[in-house]
């Protein structure tokens, strides 16, 4: 089988300038006033290509990196080209005036290929490389002609060299100047197939889809395990060949290449052979160590059958070219007025691209639908009074059947059985009479008979619970003329108090149960039945108090995560015994502190606080208000998120100071966020889609370069299709590359001024497992304007079977 080759080390300098155009078209030309550029769509090496948009002239095309050719010397030049399928193209080599003193003639296939050519100087003078149509089959096409990792070198062909490859440099400027390949590695160099070293391949067993290791934990009082995770193992090839001589010291001969080629210590730092394979159409690459087989066992005469064994601790194979794209730093938040939403790639944008026209008080989700509550008039265009549907599906927005309210809505709630209560400061629902709070099902309904009062009351807190009871927050006093100070509740039997007493204060702004059924209030009360409860009390058939509550007494927003645990935010400076600023957690029996809380640095207690809360399934919480820092992060605008331990940043910067009153967490995993702020544009991390054509998962190399003459803070490069983030808290100086290797074996991350950077990685990062997977991923940045960033990888497979499409 020819199918087997291996790289020899071998020391080449790249005599172009520009080879994989990181930095546009430089030290590129047109040919018959061809179009060029510098495009991420497609690429060989690095994440760039040059592209050419010929014109219909027979000859049009692109000269590539002028080099000065010494008479006499032989050199090899070539491309990788991705040309229009069935159309004839040329690379060449040329001088200046562009007469050929060697060409190679091939037709494009729609993917890339590396073409190579090779001549003689005959006098000393300066060259280029051509690319263009061969005034053959195709000749007046204008598809467009991509061209990457060009190189010119000295002697016969080598694997593709720039100052950006492992173990290469820069001669000067990267990508202005040559670039050098020392003859210590082993990742680049000759490509020599195993049949011309004498080893004429038989077989080779093992390089198909590496075993692996299935983890699980045994269950202590059942049959059976739970699955935890698989892993691929170590893979062990080998690769049987005959080697066959005319003579002993011919056999001998052959051994002595072979041995010469796979040895440990062939480079001065141990380092695996690489292989490359083409037996399924395409060519795939190993890096592997030499582990037996050599050792002269069986010989028939003057041949032998030996097996030669390695040993790939990495067992994917990969491509032999790189895939990759260019990452916006962020993208704009178009017109963010009053409302926004995160999707599930994690895309900021407004909602259908139209926008609410007043503030956003109260969000909920009802079957689907998000609902939608504030002072607003109209959503989208469609006149929409305080309540307004957006509808997901359809992306479009939409009213209440049967009307709205003629007041504020403060507070939305629903039920499984698709009910939607409303609360604010209003009279009418639907033109039926309903003081400050109503149900929706199809039409509005009032709650029973009797009322709140004083007409209108403010309601600014709705909860339903399980048992089938509303509790209704505000600042009422009486319901159906019972004493009521700030708290009451509706079951279909009508309006009732809760037993046990009330609040000296009418002034209750959230409510929420735990598991266990017990009710949670907050608000602005400092007692519950003459008990001291500091802003936040619990009823479960009588009033307790959570460790007397907090100081200020003024809790705005409650929610409970799945594991149970209690959140309150408000304007506060401590709960219990506990310092907690402006929000704190409360596990059944005591509170702590979220990090050092949310606030101002140095502001007083009670300017900026927490307004709303949520949690997503995973457990994730989202608090957002008018706090500009949560722990020790300065954020970007009223909202963050904290993942059980620690704060990380939101990737979002609206237009304007403002106050977020509204967060949802979906159940369909879109975020959305509502509030006062208004303006023409915002920015938010930009979304790149990265299809991994790979069938395992890949690792790339972000690369961030600051072009630019002032500081650049990086905040974010997260996968929202695997979950994998890093969050950031670096600033990179003028001329600083930030170099993030998520390659195993590699990993790292580095700054070009100051070295090893990995203290910049914000606890609760998901730094060791970040991937692409197979397929579609979506992978978003965010930072300040102005970088240049680049993600470059190499797709894997699980097998030598498996051809990745380039």
């Amino acid at each position: 089988m020819g199918y087997w080759s291996l790289i020899l080390p071998s020391e080449k300098r790249n005599l172009t300038l520009n080879p994989s155009f990181e930095r546009g078209t430089i030290g590129a030309g047109a040919i018959q006033s061809a179009t060029l550029g510098s495009a991420s769509d497609y690429q060989a090496a690095g994440a760039y290509s040059l592209f050419v948009v010929p014109n219909s002239n027979g000859t049009s095309g692109a000269y590539v990196g002028t080099f000065a050719a010494q008479n006499g010397t032989a050199y090899s030049y070539s491309a990788y080209v991705r040309g229009s399928v069935g159309v004839e193209y040329m690379l060449a080599v040329a001088n200046t005036s562009n007469a050929l003193a060697g060409s190679v003639v091939f037709q494009g296939g729609g993917t890339w290929h590396r073409y190579v050519g090779s001549y003689t100087e005959n006098s000393s003078q300066n060259r280029r490389i051509i690319v263009r149509k061969a005034n053959g089959a195709g000749a007046a096409s204008t598809g467009t002609i991509y061209i990457d990792a060009v190189q010119a070198e000295v002697g016969s062909v080598t694997t593709p060299i720039d100052g950006d490859q492992p173990g290469c440099r820069w001669d000067g400027n990267p990508h202005q100047s040559t670039s050098f390949r020392p003859g210590t590695v082993r990742s680049g160099g000759s490509i020599v197939a195993l049949n011309d070293l004498g080893a004429i391949v038989l077989e080779s067993p093992g390089i198909g889809m590496a075993d692996v290791q299935n983890i699980a934990q045994q269950y202590g009082l059942q049959d059976g395990a739970l699955y935890q995770n698989t892993f691929a193992q170590p893979r062990a090839f080998t690769i049987a060949s005959l080697m066959s001589g005319t003579s002993y010291p011919g056999l001998h001969a052959i051994r002595a290449a072979i041995i010469d080629a796979i040895k440990p210590d062939l480079t001065p730092t141990k380092q695996p052979t690489r292989f490359w394979y083409s037996g399924a159409g395409g060519t795939l690459q190993i890096d592997a160590y030499y582990d037996g087989g050599l050792s002269l066992e069986s010989r028939a005469g003057f041949s032998e059958t030996a097996g030669m064994r390695f040993v790939a601790f990495d067992p994917y194979w990969q491509t032999t070219v790189e895939y990759g794209t260019a990452l916006l730093a962020q993208g704009t938040l178009s017109n963010p007025n009053y409302i926004i939403r995160r999707d599930t790639s994690g895309q900021w944008g407004t909602l259908g691209g139209g926008t609410i026209n007043n503030s956003v008080y109260a969000l909920a989700w009802l079957n689907g639908t998000l609902v939608v509550g504030g002072a607003f008039n109209s959503a989208g265009g469609t006149v929409a009074q305080r309540l307004a549907l957006w509808h997901p599906l359809t992306e479009r927005w939409g009213t209440l059947t049967g009307g709205t309210v003629n007041g504020n809505v403060a507070t939305l709630e629903t039920t499984a059985s698709g009910t939607l209560y409303v609360g604010g400061n209003f009279q009418t629902a639907g033109g039926t009479r309903a003081l400050s709070v109503a149900a929706w099902n199809g039409a509005f309904g009032t709650l029973g008979p009797g009322t709140l009062s004083p007409d209108p009351s403010d309601v600014v807190a709705l909860h339903y619970a399980p048992s089938g009871t509303l509790y209704v927050g505000g600042a009422f006093t009486q319901a159906a003329g019972t004493r009521a100070f700030g708290i009451a509740m509706w079951t279909s039997s009508g309006w009732g108090t809760l037993t046990g007493g009330t609040f000296n204060q009418a002034d209750v702004r959230a409510l929420t149960s735990l598991p266990s059924g017990t009710l949670i209030a907050g608000g602005a009360f400092t007692a519950a039945a003459g008990t001291t409860a500091r802003g936040i009390a619990a009823w479960n058939g009588g009033w307790g108090t959570l460790a007397q509550g907090m100081s200020n007494a003024d809790v705005r927003a409650l929610t409970v995560g799945p594991n149970g645990i209690l959140y309150a935010g408000g304007f506060f400076g401590s709960a219990g015994i506990v310092a907690a600023p402006n929000i704190a957690a409360w596990n059944g029996v005591a509170w702590s502190s979220l990090q050092t809380g949310v606030g101002t640095g140095g502001a007083a207690v009670g300017t900026r606080g927490v307004l709303a809360l949520d949690v997503d399934a995973s457990g994730l919480l989202f608090a957002a208000g008018s706090f500009t820092n949560a722990g020790p992060l300065s954020i970007l605008d009223r909202i963050a998120q904290y993942n059980t331990s620690i704060w990380l940043p939101l990737d979002v910067d609206l237009p304007t100071s403002n106050v977020i009153r509204a967060v949802l967490a979906a159940p369909t995993g879109e975020l959305y966020v509502g509030g006062d702020f208004t303006g023409a544009d915002g920015n938010a991390a930009s979304v790149a889609v990265i299809n991994n054509p790979g069938s395992a998962t890949a690792y790339p190399v972000v690369t961030v370069r600051n072009t630019t003459a002032f500081q650049i803070r990086v905040y974010e490069l997260a996968n929202t299709t695997t979950g994998d983030a890093i969050y950031f808290n670096l600033v990179l100086v003028p001329g600083e590359t930030l170099t993030i290797d998520l390659r195993p074996g590699s990993r790292g991350i580095t700054s070009s001024v100051r070295g090893n950077v990995i203290s910049s990685v914000l606890p609760g990062s998901r730094y060791a497992t970040w991937r692409l997977q197979p397929g579609i991923n979506n992978v978003a940045f965010f930072a300040e304007p102005g970088p240049e960033v680049t993600l470059v990888y190499r797709p894997r497979a699980w097998s030598a079977d498996d051809r990745v499409a380039s």
